[in-house]
């Protein structure tokens, strides 16, 4: 999220801008460096901000919030990243005093100000300011024209082998380049894609990438052990955070980290002694009746006097009311990012999650009157929104109709009075879903129970046994992408998504991982396979052991095992269910309930956790108990046979090269992926699609009707007309 790049305008002096604005001369667009025959030097110009107190020109026009509201400080790369080079200080400054400053200072960022200490922190990291921390009292404002020092935007666990820049990743030795140390993918965008490849792959070991688009994930057992000087190309070296991951697959131990884990991770500047973190309660404390720590009691009075500031009673759980909120149109990750302290609840963790809700009619008001019904009965710490939330095409950019079609529809039942973590759905993004965003600080979310404080976003929950779950909310739209969410978030949102998920995952010591979004992998209903998320986004679960997929988009219940991932599908909130796709694997789907309804999940121990379907009314209709038990890691050759008949899959691999652009893998003599029906191929050749994806070209044939059935053959050098799909038979 670095603020304002590209302004490059010469900063004029604070005392000019006085007297240039005084004398009807001063542009933001053109700055004078002269004001008549005056030229005012650095401790001129401050002092004559002193001086004048608030009368300080309008310079606001020129600084943007990062977050809306108050109670924000600046961060460098994360919200715990507060490093003292990062900033000039000032002490007594007001806040346009402050922005003067940062005017005067030609490496200004932003700024961050305090009104009651009269704080002033003139920001100066070149790649600017990238993230912020609640911390009462504070603001973070961003220069808008500022110029940043663009770097390659990486996950932390990325290093530069031997300086990175202008280096080709080698094994043993700077000659040792054995292809089979890495699998290269053509045709990738950047560096941040080609790291996010990297994370994709269970044995990765680092990256190679060159501005042509080749990128090569490392997977040589060894690592990346040297290098070798090659203009044009970048190497990294990829460290895996082994604390958080097990060679085995078990789930990790948490006696200590789950500690941690639920306590606040919000940083306060180390100079602010005012600004102070409020206690986390322990289970013993929240179950008892009769107050331990006067914080720490949901069953006296209000349940809100007892409170520290930034807490409050949900049922009878404590949770924390401090979510981070990107602005308007913002993309950053690092303010999803950013960790909360989790709700302590009295017992299990107890959570709803309902999806495909906002129809408005009679399906939806039943639907939330049984909703209701569980919710009086279980008092869950939240209910997950998991998409569709307003029919047929979101919010509209209009804010009543979250009104309307939410809170009036839900908040009249007291039972659902209680933290909704709302993500995004197709029918979401047919309008502009920073509506749906925003919605969390808009003045109509009455109780602030609407809770999306960006696109992804993580929520920790502990139960009183000590359990801890963090669940992962996505944005599945963005994951597929689409021409609305490029306009609204730009092109870099996926591979955004997929990094900051990456590096939830692996620092997540919890003993549940919870993933929810809207677009299921597998799906019995009508949509069936969601290929973006089978192929990206499953072997990353698998990988950093997530238990629990939650989606929705098909109208109905589901439950599907496969390889020990559990599969639940609750998008029968309001929609009606429709004709089946049977799209997933053969012997996997537990359950099925064509009805409208909604889930529960109860999670009691380390070990077990209790799914429980529930009908419209709220009427109970069956329970699975799952394992806590990490799914299988390693990666499926291709996709599965599924339950409509659908033969198994392979993947295009051609010796250590997955093709891009492939619509079929087509049988093989040698039994490889390397032939393909090839997509894009309207006045292209084979020889050209082989060599693009790095390979040579071994046959061509036109096919029958986008099949793998060959009816002319073409040889490698030979298009054919306006077709769109050709049969392609590369090798290494």
């Amino acid at each position: 999220m670095a603020v304002g790049a590209g302004g490059g305008h010469t900063h004029a002096h604070v005392g000019l801008l006085l007297c240039c604005i005084a004398r009807g001369s001063w542009s933001h667009v053109s700055r004078p460096k002269t004001c008549g025959s005056t030229l005012l030097q650095k401790s001129t110009a401050v002092e004559a901000a002193t001086s004048l107190g608030d009368d300080v020109p309008d310079i606001t026009e020129l600084f943007a919030p990062l977050a809306q509201g108050s109670g924000w400080a600046c961060r460098g790369s994360t919200s715990a990243d507060n490093r003292a080079e990062y900033y000039e200080l000032h002490a007594g400054a007001t806040l346009s005093q402050c922005m003067a400053l940062c005017v005067e200072e030609p490496r200004c960022q932003g700024i961050e100000h305090s009104a009651p200490q009269g704080r002033c922190e003139v920001w100066i990291r070149p790649e600017g300011i990238g993230a912020v921390a609640a911390v009462p009292g504070y603001q973070c404002f961003g220069y808008t024209q500022a110029t940043t020092t663009e770097r390659p935007v990486l996950p932390w666990q990325f290093e530069p082998v031997d300086g990175g820049e202008g280096r080709a990743c080698r094994g043993a030795s700077s000659l040792d380049n054995d292809p089979s140390y890495y699998i290269v993918f053509n045709g990738i965008a950047s560096l941040e894609a080609c790291s996010a490849q990297c994370l994709l792959a269970a044995s990765c070991r680092g990256i190679e990438y060159s501005s042509s688009g080749r990128c090569e994930v490392w997977t040589r057992a060894q690592g990346i052990a040297a290098s070798q000087s090659v203009r044009g190309y970048r190497c990294f070296r990829y460290i895996p955070e082994t604390s958080s991951t097990t060679a085995t697959g078990q789930t990790p131990s948490t006696s200590s980290s789950s500690q941690s884990t639920a306590s606040p991770t919000t940083t306060a500047p180390t100079t602010t002694a005012s600004a102070t973190e409020p206690r986390t309660c322990s289970a013993g404390q929240v179950q008892r009746r009769r107050r331990v720590e006067a914080m720490c009691s949901c069953r006296r009075r209000s349940g809100k006097e007892d409170l520290a500031s930034g807490w409050e009673c949900v049922g009878s759980s404590i949770v924390s009311t401090s979510d981070p909120t990107g602005a308007t149109g913002s993309t950053s990750t690092t303010t999803a990012g950013a960790t909360q302290p989790p709700a302590v609840s009295n017992g299990c963790v107890e959570l709803l999650v309902v999806g495909d809700y906002g129809t408005r009619d009679g399906n939806q008001r039943r639907v939330a009157a049984g909703l209701a019904a569980v919710a009086s009965e279980v008092q869950p710490a939240a209910i997950a929104g998991i998409g569709d939330n307003i029919y047929g095409s979101g919010a509209e950019e209009d804010p009543q109709l979250i009104v309307d079609w939410w809170r009036n529809v839900y908040l009249p039942h007291e039972s659902l009075k209680r933290p909704w973590y709302v993500v995004t759905g197709n029918h979401d993004w047919y309008t502009d879903a920073r509506t749906e965003r925003d919605f969390t600080t808009h003045p109509e979310n009455t109780g602030g129970w609407w809770k999306m404080p960006h696109f992804w976003y993580k929520r920790s929950f502990q139960g009183n046994s000590g359990v801890v779950v963090d669940a992962f909310f996505i944005d599945t739209q963005v994951w597929k992408g689409s021409s609305v969410v490029e306009a609204a978030l730009g092109g870099k949102a996926k591979q955004q998504q997929i990094a900051w998920l990456t590096a939830e995952l692996n620092q997540s010591v919890a003993d549940w991982k919870l993933v929810l979004g809207h677009h299921p992998v597998y799906s019995a209903g009508s949509h069936g396979i969601t290929n973006d998320l089978l192929e990206d986004l499953d072997p990353l679960m698998r990988r950093f052991g997530v238990q629990v997929l939650f989606s929705g988009h098909d109208h109905s219940k589901q439950l599907m095992q496969h390889r020990g991932l559990n599969y639940v599908i609750s998008g029968a909130g309001g929609a009606t269910s429709r004709s089946r796709s049977n799209e997933y694997p053969v012997g996997s789907q537990k359950h099925i309930f064509e009805d409208h309804g909604f889930v529960g999940l109860s999670i009691c121990s380390a070990a077990a956790a209790t799914l429980s379907f529930f009908s419209a009314d709220g009427r109970l209709q069956a329970e699975e108990t799952l394992p806590s038990t990490w799914p299988e890691a390693s990666l499926e050759p291709g996709r599965p046979a599924l339950a409509n008949g659908d033969a198994a899959v392979r993947q295009p691999l051609c010796g250590n090269v997955l093709l891009r652009d492939v619509d079929l893998v087509c049988p093989a003599p040698d039994g490889s992926g390397c032939k393909v029906l090839a997509d894009q191929m309207t006045g292209k050749t084979c020889r050209e699609y082989c060599s693009r994806n790095g390979l040579q070209c071994k046959g061509g044939w036109e096919e029958e009707d986008e099949n793998c059935v060959p009816t002319h053959e073409l040889g490698c050098d030979q298009a054919y007309g306006s077709t769109s799909d050709l049969i392609c038979e590369c090798m290494p």
